[in-house]
């Protein structure tokens, strides 16, 4: 069929790089062993939470979504003030945001369970970073940054992998960067990437075999692909006795699928029909509707090549039964069908499957669709009624001779009003077509007067806050230098009375001691209005400054960050500062917590803020709901900088608040 063989295998690429990593060749033996682990009376509850986190993962993986819920549930109620285990779960509880179709969430949640495992070192930490910044390329290779994603994978995951040791993941990776360069068309760089692969995964012992035996046919596709049928043959003859020992029908109907488009990209077809018939059966086996629907496509290509019309298809006609085809699909496949039934001079089926092609493909012009089906009816009824239509003929003729002295009339008649109508089409579609292009103006000029109003309201908003920084640093100004400095005059005044009457005056040393604490107070209120750190040391600095200032003996403040540049415009910097200033402030006044994480980091223009707590938290459905002057002013802000505010919190749970910003660059403003 004109639906290629290649196209299908990049579909089945595509579906197999969005899966989890394989983590072990028998899924069956490591959940086994890992509730045996469980079962047992006398473990830890930090072992046992660890254990239960592994076997949620691992029933996702065979998609058992009922026991991943159970066994992540399991784990959560374990966490308590287990630093580590919390830590952990950030990676085994994001999987959700995955499985509800949110990938921006996901990947943020990815992006704060790395940089929450940065501070651990040893081996089984580094396998699941890799394994986490492999899942962060998914989300940017869905996105269509294909770039960025074999950035992450090479320069993030990889090292990590072969850091921990695990050849497992490390040999995953390497397949999984083996996808993208075939999906791209690279294909001499996936033919590297998957010899690597295989390279790494021949050296895992032999009860992890699956991924190796999956990477083989990988390997082989990619072969033929490239023109080299004997090397492409040899292994999959070296996958064969992997294969078999794994005994799993799905792996089995996915070689001789293999062994087919092998055979097929050659021009072996008949040892392709057998290979794919093999491939069948055993996907029937395993109930793989999907992967059936596409060894039924691939054996149609080959019947078709062997002149074998209407066996290919009867297996087009089973596929569109299947129902896995996407639309595209679809449309090729009736295109097909409508071909085939040409062929087989099944007029009116060819109609019907033309029908439906021409309904999905609207890029078909209707005078084509309109002569392709006339052309089939009149090869229709030339082949049904051949004797019906010479009687009519000889009956048209001597129709004609008895009308001769007509037909000029009705042909000028018929003239007339095919050109009327002409006109009269002509004139509507014309009416129309002005009619949507006035509407189409006035939506963009509408658009653009929403965007003017949106801009001029950043503006608004930016210079509101430009003031208020300039006024914040008057008053420090005046604070530091005019009261500050009198108090400070007046503290060494009274020094010097101490000193004169021996230290024996116990009320100036009270008064001395109020004086130094309101000094205090005052550079404290001071540096709140304009904080020195930010000019001197940058932003990183500052925001860690802050949250090393703000700690108190109730609560514990921690900091993180990630790729954070100073080369962020300054005003930029300050908005970004009393954000995170005012989010601190506001946990340490309303929630009753005793711990407080604030983690920033930094992607280019993005830049990412998180805030979470241990508190009371709130049950608001909406941040429009506060009254609160703090976080109209955090509102503000993120909306100066064309940002969102994401947040979660239930009563007595805590509250996450998730900040997004796009900033600007000193390169860019002087753009």
């Amino acid at each position: 069929m004109k639906l290629s063989i290649i196209y299908i295998f990049t579909l089945f690429f595509s579906f197999s790089f969005a899966q989890e990593i394989v983590i072990s060749g028998n899924d069956k033996i490591l959940i086994d062993s890992l509730e045996n682990i469980i079962a047992k009376p006398k473990i830890s509850d930090s072992l046992r939470g660890i254990t239960l986190f592994k076997l949620s993962d691992a029933y996702y993986k065979v998609s058992d979504y009922d026991n991943h819920e159970l066994y992540k549930s399991k784990a959560n109620k374990l966490i308590n003030g287990n630093q580590y285990l919390k830590d952990i779960s950030y990676f085994y509880n994001s999987i959700d945001s995955y499985l509800k179709g949110n990938n921006k969430k996901y990947l943020s949640q990815l992006i704060l369970a790395s940089n929450r495992l940065k501070k651990y070192n040893f081996p089984e930490i580094y396998s699941l970073r890799a394994r986490i910044y492999r899942n962060i390329a998914v989300c940017y290779h869905v996105d269509n940054n294909e770039k960025l994603a074999l950035k992450i994978l090479t320069d993030s995951a990889i090292p990590l992998a072969k850091k921990s040791n695990d050849l497992l993941v490390l040999g995953a990776l390497y397949s999984s960067i083996g996808v993208i360069c075939f999906n791209n068309q690279n294909y001499q760089n996936a033919e590297d990437y998957y010899k690597k692969s295989i390279e790494v995964l021949s050296k895992i012992p032999d009860q992890n075999k699956k991924l190796l035996a999956e990477t083989y046919l990988y390997y082989a596709h990619i072969l033929a692909i490239n023109n080299k049928k004997n090397a492409a043959k040899q292994i999959l003859i070296k996958a064969k006795p992997i294969v078999k020992e794994i005994k799993d029908n799905y792996l089995l109907s996915y070689y001789y699928k293999e062994w087919g488009y092998v055979n097929h990209y050659f021009e072996e077809y008949e040892e392709a029909l057998l290979n794919y018939d093999k491939a069948q059966k055993f996907a029937e086996k395993a109930q793989k509707s999907q992967l059936i629907a596409v060894i039924k496509s691939t054996k149609s290509n080959t019947l078709t090549k062997l002149n074998r019309f209407k066996e290919s298809r009867d297996l087009l006609i089973e596929v569109l039964e299947i129902g896995e085809s996407t639309p595209s699909d679809r449309v090729q496949i009736y295109r097909e069908l409508a071909d085939l039934s040409k062929k087989l001079n099944d007029f009116p089926k060819a109609i019907v499957f033309f029908e439906s092609f021409t309904k999905l493909n609207d890029s078909l012009a209707e005078i084509e669709t309109k002569k392709m089906i006339a052309d089939l009816e009149v090869k229709f009824r030339s082949k049904e009624n051949q004797d019906k239509i010479r009687y009519l003929e000889m009956e048209k003729r001597e129709s004609e001779l008895r009308h001769k002295s007509y037909k000029l009339t009705y042909l000028l008649l018929g003239l007339v009003l095919v050109i009327l109508i002409l006109i009269i089409i002509f004139l509507w579609k014309n009416s129309k077509s002005q009619k949507l292009l006035v509407k189409e103006i006035e939506k963009n000029n509408y658009q653009n007067i929403v965007n003017i109003n949106n801009q001029k309201e950043i503006e608004i908003m930016q210079a509101m806050i430009a003031g208020e920084e300039s006024e914040r640093k008057r008053i420090a100004r005046d604070l530091h230098d005019g009261i500050g400095s009198r108090l400070s005059s007046l503290k060494m005044q009274l020094n010097g009375i101490e000193s004169k009457y021996n230290n024996t005056i116990d009320e100036i040393k009270d008064l001395s001691e109020s004086l130094s604490k309101s000094i205090s107070d005052l550079r404290r209120t001071a540096f709140n209005l304009v904080p020195e750190t930010l000019s001197k040391l940058g932003l990183e600095l500052a925001l860690k400054d802050l949250c090393f200032s703000m700690n108190n003996p109730n609560v514990t403040i921690l900091f993180s960050s990630n790729h954070i540049k100073n080369n962020i415009i300054t005003s930029h910097q300050t908005t970004i500062f009393r954000i995170v200033q005012e989010l601190i402030n506001n946990a340490l006044k309303h929630s009753n917590c005793t711990e407080i994480i604030v983690d920033c980091s930094q992607n280019e223009q993005l830049f990412l803020i998180t805030v979470e707590d241990n508190g009371i938290g709130f049950s608001s459905n909406s941040i429009e709901n506060f009254s609160g002057l703090g976080l109209k002013n955090i509102k503000s802000r993120v909306d100066s900088l064309r940002g969102n505010i994401d947040y979660s919190s239930s009563q007595n749970r805590g509250t996450i608040f998730n900040i997004e910003l796009q900033v600007q660059t000193e390169n860019e403003s002087k753009l």
